[in-house]
This record gives structure tokens, C-alpha cells and sequence, in this order.
């Protein structure tokens, strides 16, 4: 039985949200682009648990402690990891800890893999440069590269949204439960392997805080807060079903008739940007279909009038949903 989200206080008391465009073009079925098979090193769980990472993840500092406590640190592609997450304070003062954005005394990741190989077929002229261009250069969410691993929150189902701190006493200690899943965006699994896993703990900020800076305006206030950190591991063994790489993504936009129209109409030059990222908007909005997919897209804005071309890929069958493309020319 699970009991996700809520937060218990022992020997103490508490002191105290993708911008959709509007335009839509009908999504045409493209061509099938046969996915990446499951990881032929992919490692059964049964395997896998027989040298299991540790299930307990803790580390302390300045008398303030942290645990992890998992109730299983070997899981299957697409499922989820129980966590007990403790903060306690053994010193003889009080100390005031900052909770997550689900009211946690710990703030908990891991980083997955994205579906980088096989990279897929090979071309030649404008669209071979254009796949250099989209894998070499390509922008995930955040502006980071297309091919750094995609970091996964751990939360408390409901997420409950509280004071943002709490004031631990001597021998005070604040648990919540969360989960973590393994997985890329929501329903694509995450890789087989093993995600590491960071734990972050606030605590002693300014007490009482510092008055705001006005000259003549009040700007953001920055409060330090020391930071107590926390490593561990979390492996995913299984074979996930098989999922679309980058390149396979960009492989099908390219297999696409009227991208392939559009990409030479300009030189390369021309070209400033990429992004190539996984996501899932559950219900579709704007131009972004439902459902998991890979969006690739190219910006030409380099000595001429901006234009370009947006594509969403499904995630799985490689089917190409939607392409748009702005060439009036876009500010926007």
C-alpha cells in the first residue's frame, strides 16, 4: 500500500507550473522507420538484482543527516521506485531545512539516457549535412545539448504544495514519501542501465532573513542556504519496447516528401539552429500532436528573412504525425 505525498514531522513543529503555436497543419502518415531493438545487453531483472545497487542512499554534514531509504533500487523499464526520503537534525540548535516543490525535505533526481544508437541510415548532400547539423548541433529543452541525459524528478503522488521550509529542533526529523520513475518522458521507458541518482538537502538559511535591496526598486532576493548532498544508483534492467533513436528520428523527417521539398530551398549556410527532443503533451495542442514523439526541427535565419520548419515523429513507429513550416517570413 502506498502512501505518496504526505509528509510527517517527528520531535518538532513547522515554522511555516510549452507555449502551443496556434498554427496546424494536418499530420500525414510518413514512413515507417523500423525503431532501435531492445539492447542486446540488456540484463534480465532477475540478473540484475543478484548485485543490486545499495537501497539506501544517506550522507550527513554539520550534524544535518539525509536517507533514501528504496524499496527496491532494480527496476523494469517504465516502473516506479518507492522512496522514503528523511532529513534529521542532530544538533543541539534548531536548523531551518527548504522543502521540494512537492513538499519534501529532499529534492531527488536520476539522469536517463536518450535513444542516441543505432543513429540510422546515411545521406548524402543537403540531407546528410542537415543530419550532422540536427545530431551535432541539436538543442533539447533548456537549451542543452540533444544528446545529454534527461533529468527525472522524483514526486509525491498528489504533489502537495505547502510552506516552503520547515524549522527542524534538536533531534527533529521531517520524512516524505515520493516515487521515481524510469522512464524518458512519460509512457517511453527509460534505457537499460544504471541512472545515477542525486539527492539535495537545503538548510540554514538566514535566520531571520535578510531585508530586500531596494534602489529604488525591490529586485529578487537571493538567499543562500547550504547544500548537503547525496549520491546513489538506480538500475533499470528489462527490455523496454523498442524506441525511436534521434538519428531514426530525423532519419523519418527526412523520408518525409515535403520536408524534403523545403530542406533545399536555402543553403546550409542559412541554417541557425536545431532542436531534437522527446516529448509527450498527453492531449495534443496546437501543432503538437498527442502522445509520445521526437520533435526535429530546423531555423534559417543566418543573412536572410527567419523561416522554418517544425516536425513531430512518433516515438515508437516512426510514423512522421505533423510538419509545419513558416516561410512569410516567421518572427516567431
Amino acid at each position: 500500500m502506498k502512501f505518496l505525498g504526505r509528509r510527517h514531522l517527528s520531535g518538532g513543529s513547522p515554522a511555516l507550473a510549452t507555449i502551443a503555436m496556434a498554427v496546424a497543419v494536418a499530420a500525414c502518415a510518413g514512413p515507417n522507420i523500423p525503431p532501435s531493438a531492445a539492447a542486446s545487453g540488456a540484463t534480465s531483472p532477475d540478473a540484475a538484482a543478484a548485485h543490486a545497487p545499495p537501497n539506501i542512499i544517506s550522507a550527513s554534514q554539520d550534524g544535518i543527516s539525509v536517507t533514501i531509504a528504496l524499496d527496491r533500487s532494480v527496476v523494469e523499464p517504465g516502473q516506479s521506485v518507492l522512496m522514503t526520503a528523511t532529513v534529521r537534525n542532530d544538533r543541539p540548535i534548531p536548523t531551518i531545512v527548504g522543502f521540494s516543490d512537492c513538499g519534501a525535505p529532499a529534492t531527488i533526481s536520476g539522469d536517463v539516457a536518450v535513444p542516441w544508437d543505432p543513429t540510422g541510415r546515411k545521406w548524402g548532400g543537403v540531407p546528410g549535412e542537415f543530419k550532422r547539423f540536427a545530431l551535432e548541433q541539436g538543442l533539447a529543452g533548456g537549451g542543452v545539448p540533444a544528446d545529454r541525459p534527461i533529468t527525472i524528478y522524483a514526486r509525491g503522488e498528489p504533489c502537495e504544495v505547502g510552506e516552503p521550509e520547515i524549522r527542524l529542533g534538536p533531534g527533529a526529523s521531517s520524512t516524505a514519501l515520493l516515487t521515481w520513475t524510469a522512464q524518458i518522458v512519460e509512457d517511453v521507458p527509460a534505457l537499460p542501465g544504471d541512472v545515477p541518482i542525486s539527492v539535495g538537502v537545503s538548510y540554514d538559511r538566514p535566520d531571520p532573513l535578510p531585508a530586500p535591496v531596494c534602489n529604488p526598486l525591490c529586485g529578487l532576493r537571493v538567499i543562500p542556504w547550504k547544500s548537503l548532498a547525496a549520491d546513489g544508483v538506480i538500475r533499470v534492467a528489462g527490455a523496454p519496447p523498442p524506441i525511436l533513436t534521434a538519428g531514426q528520428a530525423v532519419d523519418a523527417l527526412l523520408a518525409d516528401a515535403r520536408f524534403a521539398a523545403w530542406l533545399p530551398t536555402l543553403p546550409s549556410a542559412t541554417w541557425s539552429g536545431s532542436n531534437l527532443f522527446l516529448q509527450n503533451m498527453r492531449t495534443g495542442g496546437g501543432i503538437v500532436p498527442p502522445g509520445p514523439m521526437w520533435e526535429v526541427d530546423l531555423f534559417r535565419e543566418k543573412g536572410v528573412p527567419r523561416t522554418w520548419a517544425i516536425g513531430f515523429v512518433d516515438a515508437f513507429d516512426g510514423s512522421v504525425r505533423n510538419v509545419v513550416f513558416c516561410n512569410d517570413p516567421c518572427d516567431r
